[in-house]
């Protein structure tokens, strides 16, 4: 048991010292009507190794932009997304829609997400 909790450690402490390796960069952002949230779209980099990719995160609109990867939305290329809220329930993402999409949740904390691809 001990040896299987020492790996588990370890595999956890290398999984932190990954995301510390990696910068965000935030491209936009929008709100709400209301104010209380935020969508932020923006890059994030984690070395050579890892190609460039577009996220997006919902957030409080008083917190900032974590150094974690997007809650809602994450996908190869760097064509930022268009961010547009049609109320303070409903966010629409419109994408470049020839990205290869690794996360697209349709919601998140209350918000339903659309999303639109193409021009």
């Amino acid at each position: 048991r001990l040896t299987i909790t020492l790996s588990f450690s370890m595999l956890l402490a290398a999984l932190a010292a990954c995301d510390k390796q990696c910068e965000n960069d935030v491209i936009s952002s929008a709100m709400p009507p209301s104010g209380h949230l935020k969508a932020v779209a923006f890059q994030r980099s984690c070395g050579a190794t890892v190609g460039a990719n577009v996220q997006v995160s919902i957030l409080a609109a008083s917190q900032t932009l974590p150094n974690e990867s997007g809650n809602v939305l994450i996908v190869d290329g760097q064509q930022a997304p268009t961010l547009f809220w049609r109320s303070d329930s409903q966010l629409e993402i419109r994408t470049a829609g020839s990205s290869q999409t690794f996360k697209r949740e349709t919601s998140f904390g209350g918000v339903v997400i659309n999303y639109k691809s193409g021009s």
